[in-house]
């Protein structure tokens, strides 16, 4: 009802600009995402298709190996992965051609939630989305 305090004189204004709020913030919940994309590391690299390749930068990390044989010396080896931006493109076509379901469900968790500057949006959403109930 703060916009009919605040000069709305009936309700269609007063739902149409609730309306317009709504739709402002959901524009701005998505360019946030497109501005400050996550980043999930996968291993190995087997977890992806080869033709998601091109959109993946590719990484290594040492993990230490464990001799069954204690007079053997231990040793690093280096695991081959992939660095994934979640950007909308490259998180579409993770998300349509990964077989891994883990990785799937990684990809989606990051790119979805880490715009931290989508919590305040969020709040906003809920806040005008109950002024509609």
């Amino acid at each position: 009802m703060l916009l009919l305090q605040q000069g709305f004189c009936n309700s269609s204004d007063f739902v149409a600009a609730k309306y317009l709020l709504t739709f402002a913030l959901q524009r701005m919940f998505n360019q946030n995402i497109v501005n400050d994309p996550g980043t999930v590391d996968i291993f190995p690299v087997s977890h992806m298709p080869q033709n998601l390749h091109h959109l993946l930068k590719p990484i290594c990390r040492s993990t230490s190996v464990v001799s069954k044989d204690l007079w053997r010396p231990r040793g690093t080896m280096n695991e081959k992965g992939f660095h994934i931006t979640t950007d909308p493109h490259t998180l579409s076509c993770v998300l349509q051609g990964a077989p891994n379901d883990e990785v799937r469900k990684m990809t989606y968790i990051k790119g979805n939630s880490v715009p931290h500057a989508n919590l305040g949006v969020l709040d906003q959403l809920i806040a005008s989305r109950h002024e509609f109930a």
